[in-house]
């Protein structure tokens, strides 16, 4: 839900600054009451007192960035920020700082942080820093942040290490918690210019923790040693360093041939309206084919390929053409090399789809999915308020207002997501995209 209190025509008028997703973290651990917003824009604004509105990489603004009377910044959260549907998304036990203190704040709190698959040392560990602090709350603290390879990492991080926590909470009082955070993370939008270094410590105290053990760091030399080894000779060494909860998740991200034989290519790609449901189900169902096979699954959002791969171009249909057409050639490189592409762009012509079928095809198996969400449920929606820009004229050539969407004849698999489910149509997806893998 967005604030209730927001004069939308006005923060319509402000400049944006699209954030990196890595950046994210911070923008989410601020809004969540974990730091405050202590940054500065990497390429600051012209007037340093303006407000800005900060989106995500698709657009999709997130908080309202202005300066107090003492000219300290400020946030507004403006839309929700997008999460994964996989468990490092669940609300559940990821939740923001300011819910975690509540459950932890009576008592002395140690906050032990999970940023690898903990080893059985690893967890001796954090049995020892426990036993030194008790009586003690524990803040189990699983280090998911949006950096690196993190989307493919952090499903098996967060599964293993919560069923440890499990595990242990028959003794402890023990606190689940995802923290959109890393140290492994680069800030490419925004420069931190706290007081402190930017740390995982100084992240955990917001959520209240009174001390920190990140496990792994703290690896002695010969353990972090036999760890490292396993890259050679995991199968001989996991069950002895690994508890089984880790070895079945490490099974599943171990690195593999790409193209063995066994593994063939494959370009989904998501067409339909601006608002028709494309990126969440995208993103569902790339969550869920990481998990079922082997290869590499690589997500490319329409919105986010435009501010990278595709930028400076306009939305005329030459520019709109060449983009799918890009996205298209990177797809099939995917598929080519034994990945799996997701694409979702709104790919409004007949034309430049048909060009992707065929380069995916060349390459793989290719799955159409036509999003026929009815516009007008599409334009309720309009998280990003661009069908009511388009409307008042300020958007020009917008997607099922002034420039045609040409209803694919081809598709594979049509869903309409005002009336089915996310699950329902994840099942659906599924189902055909695995009678289409099958040997």
């Amino acid at each position: 839900m967005s604030h209730p209190e927001i004069d939308w025509a006005y923060v319509g008028r402000l400049p944006t600054v699209v954030v990196d997703r890595s950046d994210l973290d911070l923008v989410e651990l601020c809004l969540g009451g974990a730091l405050a917003p202590t940054f500065e824009l990497a390429e600051p604004m012209a007037d340093p007192n303006d407000a800005y509105v900060l989106t995500d990489p698709r657009s999709t603004p997130i908080a309202l960035a202005r300066r107090d009377m003492a000219g300290e910044l400020t946030l507004v959260p403006l839309r929700p920020i997008a999460q994964t549907r996989g468990p490092h998304g669940d609300p559940n036990i990821r939740l923001p700082a300011s819910a975690v203190r509540p459950l932890v704040q009576d008592g002395t709190t140690l906050a032990v942080a999970f940023g690898d698959l903990p080893s059985r040392s690893d967890l001796d560990v954090a049995r020892a820093a426990i036993a030194e602090k008790a009586p003690v709350h524990v803040a189990w603290c699983v280090l998911a942040g949006r950096g690196g390879d993190s989307d493919a990492y952090a499903p098996a991080l967060v599964r293993a290490t919560t069923r440890l926590a499990d595990e242990w909470k028959t003794d402890l009082h023990v606190v689940k918690v995802v923290v959109p955070w890393s140290s492994r993370n680069i800030l490419k939008t925004l420069v931190w210019i706290g007081d402190e270094p930017l740390t995982t410590e100084v992240v955990l105290h917001g959520y209240g923790a009174n001390s920190t053990t990140e496990i792994g760091d703290l690896r002695h030399r010969g353990a972090r040693n036999e760890t490292d080894e396993l890259a050679q000779a995991w199968q001989r060494e996991a069950s002895r360093l690994f508890p089984d909860a880790s070895v079945a998740e490490m099974r599943k991200t171990m690195p593999h041939s790409p193209r063995d034989g066994s593994h063939h290519g494959a370009v989904v790609m998501f067409t339909g309206l601006s608002g028709s449901g494309k990126s969440t189900l995208a993103r569902a169902f790339a969550d869920a084919i990481h998990d079922e096979y082997e290869q590499a699954v690589s997500l490319l959002d329409g919105d986010e390929f435009r501010q990278l791969m595709s930028y400076g171009l306009g939305f005329d249909r030459a520019s709109r053409e060449l983009n799918i057409k890009r996205i298209g050639y990177v797809s099939a490189l995917v598929a080519k090399h034994g990945g799996i592409a997701v694409a979702a762009p709104i790919a409004p012509f007949a034309d430049t789809r048909a060009e992707v079928r065929r380069l995916a095809e060349e390459q793989g198996v290719f799955m159409l999915v036509h999003m026929a969400t009815p516009l007008e449920i599409c334009e309720s929606r309009d998280s990003k308020g661009m069908y009511a820009r388009a409307r008042a004229g300020i958007v020009t050539e917008f997607t099922g207002i002034s420039s045609p969407y040409e209803a694919p004849e081809d598709a594979d698999v049509t869903i309409d997501s005002s009336a089915t489910s996310v699950e329902d149509s994840l099942e659906l997806l599924l189902a055909e995209f695995r009678r289409r893998l099958a040997p």
